[in-house]
């Protein structure tokens, strides 16, 4: 996996989980820890995983060398001890990290980001694009996460047939019920909730330019911080909490909101917490883009701040008329768990391999 097992709770956990949860497999999880370790929190889970031991400041060239020898001789152990019939990773780079019993193994390709998106300069975004390509050419099947990835993938691979298998839910338990609420206090405070990672991509600034023109309202973020957001009086941010506390560190907000500023990168998310927040009951709100068509009905979407501002205002005078339909959520949920997702990867993997398998899920980013 290219996080570690214990970042934010998200697809690769989720898929390596459920597949080993299936009895056509056996599996191993490999990750390289994050040193930040105040950014994580825990994962329980009886998923058989380990770390890889890696040096810090990974992102110097020489450094950046010897972790990648780090890692194949740690991977060169695995392989003796665990003698694995195929390999799945989830992101291009890990490709050079395959050493001797790995190298050879059908492989497959979990693709949940645009990849390119986490780099920066032509020189880097080449180097990834021509792993990439190699990862592409040899893999038994491509998995990725939204249409604008496999259409991103096929504009440089177009003999590549990648399979669309979206993120989903699972975890925080029941739809919650809020308790009926009308503002009728004009001055009531109103709470915006947001959980997830804040980088370069959560928009701080449409957040703060709304608490300066809303006195009343507030907002409370939870999660772990690669970019600090703006300051503001009224804006809150927790530390983040594991998975199965998302639902009562939220529990006092009046709605939830997923302020992204638009990239290439975004345009290809399909978002967990946009699963998650349907999954709570409380009314939503997000940024528009095409990958996010399939939520329509179930989400309030805005364009520019002045449409955010209108949602706010609507969002004051009643909570309950912008909450999603409870049975629609129901609907919704129940055809995008991660166990229905996990199984078409499961079906392509034991189709390729023809029979049961160990399988080693091996991440780094």
């Amino acid at each position: 996996m290219h996080v570690d097992w214990n970042w934010i709770w998200q697809r690769p956990q989720a898929m390596a989980a459920e597949l080993a949860a299936d009895p056509s497999f056996t599996v191993r999880v490999v990750y390289l820890p994050n040193w930040r370790r105040r950014r994580l929190t825990p994962n329980a889970s009886s998923v058989r995983r380990q770390a890889i031991w890696q040096m810090p400041l990974g992102r110097l060239r020489l450094v950046e060398a010897i972790n990648r020898r780090l890692a194949r001789v740690s991977l060169r152990l695995l392989a003796r001890k665990f003698k694995p019939d195929a390999v799945l990773i989830t992101y291009p780079t890990l490709v050079s990290m395959l050493s001797s019993g790995f190298d050879c193994l059908p492989l497959f390709y979990d693709c949940m980001d645009l990849a390119s998106g986490f780099v920066s300069g032509p020189e880097e975004v080449e180097r990834l694009h021509r792993a990439e390509s190699l990862v592409v050419d040899r893999a038994a099947a491509v998995f990725v996460s939204s249409d604008y990835i496999g259409a991103d993938l096929r504009s440089r691979h177009p003999a590549a047939l990648p399979v669309l298998v979206r993120n989903g839910f699972g975890g925080l338990g029941p739809i919650a019920a809020d308790e009926p609420s009308q503002f009728e206090d004009p001055n009531r405070v109103v709470r915006l909730g947001y959980f997830g990672t804040v980088s370069t991509w959560f928009d701080g600034r449409i957040l703060v330019d709304a608490l300066e023109a809303n006195p009343s309202l507030e907002v409370h973020v939870w999660g772990p911080l690669v970019a600090a957001p703006p300051a503001h009086s009224h804006l809150f941010v927790h530390a983040a909490v594991s998975h199965g506390d998302l639902a009562g560190a939220v529990r006092d907000v009046d709605a939830l909101i997923m302020p992204f500023v638009l990239s290439d990168l975004i345009r290809g998310v399909d978002p967990v917490k946009l699963y998650e927040y349907v999954a709570l009951g409380k009314p939503i709100l997000s940024v528009y883009y095409p990958e996010l068509d399939q939520f329509r009905g179930l989400i309030h979407f805005y364009n520019e701040a002045a449409e955010l501002d209108a949602l706010l205002e609507r969002l004051r005078v009643s909570r309950n008329a912008m909450a999603p339909d409870p049975v629609a959520a129901r609907s919704f949920l129940a055809a995008a768990t991660w166990h229905s997702r996990a199984a078409v990867i499961a079906d392509e993997m034991v189709g390729a391999l023809g029979h049961d398998a160990a399988v080693v899920v091996a991440d780094d980013r």
